[in-house]
Parts: structure tokens; C-alpha cells; sequence
């Protein structure tokens, strides 16, 4: 296994009565928040949570589950994986080739869009199983996918609860195991489970949890995690729709993400951007900006927002990093008073030393070679 950055991404689903237009809603949300993920963190592999298109309990049988969920479900997650060049474990119904056979799925997707494996859940929760008066059928296989990133396995949600499932897929070689989920319980089971199976096995847990409420009106409380083989969790989400990744680098110093102030865009009671920021003397660096939702102000107002903080504590400029094939930001931000006040010729191969997995290319096929430093003074 390389070295990566991995990400968990927790997503909100529709609350409304589940439909092919709240699954369609529920999909480009949760690519929306991939998107904006991956620009933060430069993430090579991000998990997405347990039944994502549909929330977990759907409030419908099987059989209507069954046509809600076709073959082409996963076409935009297989897209935004390509688009993106990431790997994306994705949780979602698939239905069998049987009616009305459905199975809670996780697909591993590669850079180049294609489906690597596809785990089916071998223990669902109670209710949950169509022979106990729910709407999923069991799965009966483990899933190790062999990918350039290394081994990854997968399990969902109420499998971490049974270490001989984790401990066959790491036994079949998995280096990483992610564990798409919507956990009902609490977070103490959440993450015990998710530390002592990473601990047993010797293997990495990428646990992805859904947050929000579901259909049927379950509440989900997120804490998304990242935990090492020795069962130190090294990222960790609150209860709000965002991800979590452990480091970002600018200007060679690694920054982890769960240390800095931030600000969160809110639109219609959704997250719409994330600012965060590493306080100086006298002065401060925006180290990531994100806007999910585009030409709605949203990029805008998180400037705004910590320009009102730095006017407040008297400092004297704010600055931040972009890179040579971010055209886009560029415009962005000189249209907004920012300053180009130089360049950091080849600075990019140094931060390659402390974090391997940015990529070599980025906008319009461009080398990513340099750093750009831009300045607003107050």
C-alpha cells in the first residue's frame, strides 16, 4: 500500500418520501460534496456513506425499492470517479436480477469510472432483512479489491459488529477497510467498533456515516472517522453534512484540517461552503475555500466572513495558496481585491514530499508545478 490521502464524506439524505427525483436529488448532492471534498483534500480514495442514493430506511417494500433502484444508479458515481481520477466507495440499494430481490450494496469505483468489486451486506440490521419483514436480502461474499493504492475491503455498518467478517477480508489481504454506513445506535458502539476492528486486523477503517434525517424520519448522527492499525483515530467529523481527511499542505506545512477555525456556508438549512483559516501574527492564511453550490455568492460571503475577523482583530493582510493550473481561482480572487505577490517556483514537489498523493496534473490537463501566493491587505 502507498501512501494516500482518504476521505470520508458524510451526506445528508432527502427526508422526503423516497422518489426516482429524491434519489436523483440524494445522487448530486453527494457528488457535489465529493467534488468539493476532493478539491479541498486532493483525496485519492473517498468513501461515501451506507444507501446514499435512498437514505437507509426508505419507508417502502422491496418490491417498490426494487424499481427505484436500476442498473444505472451508479452512472454519475462512476462518472465523477473519472472526472475526478479518484477511487469512490459508493453505498447503495441494488436490485437483483429477480424481482424484487434487493441487496445493500457498496461498489468500489476506479479512476477510470469502471466498477472494481461490489460487496453486498452479509448481516443487515434487524428490520432490515426482506426474511424479517424488511426489504433487503443478505449478501454471502467478502470483497477485496486490488487496486494501485493498495488492498481495499469492504464492510457495512452493522457487519463491523462481527469481527470474523473483518478479520476473512483482512485475511484475503485488505490493507484498508471502509465501512460505509448509516449507524442507528450510538457513537460510543460507532467508534469502538470501528478502533478495535482496525486494531485486530492490523488494517486501516475509513468509516463513512450518514447524518441527517432519512424518509422514515431515523435520525443519523454522523462522526465519520479515520482510524490507523493501531487504532488511533486520526480523523473525526461532527454531526453536519462535511468530510473529514486529515491533512492539507501549503507552503510545505501540513495542516490538519480538525485543528483550524472554520466557516460554514448555510443555505436552506444546507451546508453551501466551507471556509477554513490558520490565524498568524497579525495576519492569517485561508487555507481551504470551498463553495458547493456555484454563482450563488457562496465563495464570496466565507471571504467576507473572515475579512469581517481579521478587521476585527486588527491584522494586517490574509493570504493563501494556489497552484499554477487553478485559473479558475485566480480570477476568482483578483476580481475580489486579492493580490498575486509571487511565486514559488517548483514549491509543489517539496509539498509532494510531505503528502505524495497530490496529483501531478490538475485543470485543463495542466502540470501542477508551482505555488501561487495571493494577498489581500487591510
Amino acid at each position: 500500500m502507498r501512501a494516500m490521502t482518504v476521505a470520508a464524506v458524510q451526506v445528508a439524505p432527502s427526508p422526503e418520501p423516497l422518489s426516482t427525483d429524491t434519489i436523483k436529488a440524494n445522487t448530486e448532492h453527494a457528488i457535489d460534496l465529493v467534488r468539493a471534498c476532493h478539491a479541498a483534500t486532493a483525496a485519492e480514495l473517498i468513501v461515501l456513506p451506507e444507501s446514499v442514493t435512498t437514505g437507509f430506511t426508505t419507508g417502502v417494500a422491496a418490491g417498490q425499492l426494487w424499481q427505484l433502484t436500476p442498473e444505472t444508479l451508479l452512472d454519475p458515481f462512476a462518472a465523477a470517479a473519472q472526472e475526478l481520477r479518484i477511487h469512490l466507495v459508493v453505498g447503495t440499494y441494488h436490485r437483483a436480477a429477480q424481482p424484487e430481490v434487493v441487496f445493500n450494496t457498496a461498489a468500489v469505483l476506479g479512476p477510470t469510472g469502471d466498477v472494481l468489486g461490489a460487496y453486498r451486506k452479509t448481516h443487515p440490521f434487524g428490520g432490515e432483512r426482506v426474511d424479517r419483514g424488511g426489504w433487503v436480502t443478505p449478501g454471502d461474499d467478502v470483497l477485496v479489491v486490488d487496486t494501485e493504492l493498495g488492498k481495499i475491503g469492504v464492510i457495512i455498518c452493522f457487519d463491523g459488529d462481527y469481527p470474523e467478517l473483518s478479520r476473512i477480508t483482512a485475511i484475503k489481504g485488505a490493507e484498508i477497510i471502509c465501512r460505509p454506513s448509516a449507524l442507528l445506535r450510538s457513537a460510543d458502539l460507532w467508534e469502538l467498533t470501528n478502533r478495535a476492528r482496525a486494531y485486530d486486523n492490523h488494517v486501516y477503517v475509513v468509516g463513512a456515516n450518514a447524518t441527517g434525517v432519512d424518509p422514515a424520519g431515523v435520525v443519523y448522527f454522523g462522526n465519520s472517522m479515520v482510524v490507523t492499525p493501531i487504532a488511533e483515530v486520526v480523523a473525526r467529523a461532527a454531526s453536519h453534512e462535511c468530510w473529514v481527511a486529515p491533512i492539507v499542505v501549503s507552503r510545505g506545512v501540513p495542516h490538519d484540517m480538525r485543528d483550524l477555525p472554520t466557516f460554514v456556508a448555510d443555505e436552506d438549512g444546507e451546508i453551501a461552503g466551507v471556509l477554513t483559516y490558520n490565524p498568524g501574527e497579525r495576519e492569517a492564511e485561508v487555507v481551504s475555500i470551498d463553495a458547493l453550490r456555484q454563482n450563488r455568492g457562496i465563495g464570496t460571503a466565507l471571504l467576507d466572513a473572515v475579512v469581517d475577523v481579521a478587521l476585527a482583530n486588527d491584522w494586517r493582510r490574509l493570504w493563501l495558496i494556489t497552484t499554477n493550473d487553478n485559473t479558475k481561482a485566480l480570477r476568482f480572487y483578483q476580481r475580489r481585491g486579492w493580490d498575486l505577490v509571487a511565486v514559488h517556483r517548483g514549491a509543489v514537489d517539496e509539498s509532494r514530499r510531505l503528502k505524495p498523493q497530490i496529483p501531478q496534473t490538475g485543470d485543463d490537463d495542466i502540470p501542477i508545478k508551482h505555488e501561487l501566493e495571493l494577498e489581500l491587505v487591510l
